[in-house]
């Protein structure tokens, strides 16, 4: 990478992941992109984190530490958009890694194609020292009407942070809502809606882990709603008609509620949240839609055996699976 590169500030929120963060800071460090900025934002961890990252700024003299008050993963972001001196801006969660290729892939991306967002691939792991997998050179461009429909279909990408490089402007009054859940659900629409040129690579940029139990042992909590109260916000600042992403959507509408039906939520709380509703109301719009995943049309065509038989069988297949 040549010497005048311009200076890439990567945001890494930490909490309580004293047996992650090593692994991640030291991916970042190891990128063959050097040009970078290493915020780490320790969020009042109450493990051993925060001294880690005290210990890893004297390793390397791009890192720079805030400890702060918790107040959860977007406040954390934020902050670190606050102080970010890079016109490019990243988002590593501090238990995930990237692999050393994967700042330069993305700069490569958005200098050659003159966007302002360029995305990669993601993969969820379970393996600290999985490497990356190469990809058969595919490009797309999207304009932001066009990615925003991707976004929602999830095929190629979807609504993360992570895996992306962003121009910083974009965020100038954007910021990641505090206290909700889904708070990239909440944003990335945004950002990517005020974007001229929006750039994918199939390459794999990001590894995540997953740490939870299976899907049909996951507890459900009101605060899961954020996610449709994200979609009920998107289509209040667009119009995903004119946009011509109401199927995406409705595909997007059914992925969450679909994730809801695989917890403990109870009937009488699908029906109190007119979750059911929503289903009825989206699921023709994917049905014919071959953007659309099989796993989400598969939903769409059980949704017509009704409710309760739509969970019964939801969770035999889990369980078995």
């Amino acid at each position: 990478m040549r010497n005048d590169s311009e200076l890439i500030s990567i945001i890494v929120p930490v909490y309580n992941v004293e047996h992650y963060i090593n692994n991640c800071v030291d991916s970042i460090m190891s990128q063959l992109y050097r040009n970078i900025e290493i915020i780490l934002v320790n969020d009042g961890s109450t493990d051993k984190s925060g001294e880690i990252c005290d210990t890893l700024k004297k390793k390397d003299e791009r890192i720079k530490v805030i400890h702060k008050i918790n107040g959860g993963l977007s406040d954390a972001r934020n902050v670190g958009i606050d102080i970010s001196l890079g016109k490019y801006i990243m988002f590593v969660d501090s238990d995930d890694y990237i692999p050393d290729y994967s700042v330069a892939y993305l700069y490569k991306l958005v200098k050659e194609n003159n966007s302002d967002i360029s995305i990669g691939k993601l993969r969820m792991t379970k393996n600290m020292n999985s490497e990356g997998k190469l990809g058969n050179g595919r490009i797309c461009i999207y304009n932001n009407k066009e990615a925003i429909g991707q976004m929602l279909y999830a095929n190629l990408f979807s609504t993360s942070a992570p895996a992306k490089l962003y121009v910083k402007r974009l965020f100038d009054n954007i910021r990641f809502p505090v206290g909700k859940l889904h708070e990239d659900l909440y944003t990335i629409y945004k950002v990517i809606d005020k974007s001229q040129k929006i750039v994918y690579g199939d390459e794999f940029v990001y590894f995540y882990y997953r740490r939870t139990g299976s899907i049909t042992g996951s507890e459900f909590s009101v605060k899961r709603l954020d996610a449709i109260e994200a979609l009920n916000q998107l289509t209040t600042d667009i119009d995903i008609t004119e946009y011509g992403i109401k199927n995406a959507y409705s595909s997007q509408v059914l992925d969450i509620i679909f994730s809801y039906l695989c917890t403990d939520i109870s009937i009488s709380d699908i029906r109190e949240y007119g979750l059911w509703s929503m289903v009825k109301e989206n699921r023709a719009n994917v049905l014919l839609d071959n953007q659309v995943c099989n796993r989400i049309k598969g939903f769409a065509l059980l949704s017509f055996l009704g409710l309760k038989n739509t969970i019964k069988i939801l969770k035999y297949h889990y369980m078995r699976k």
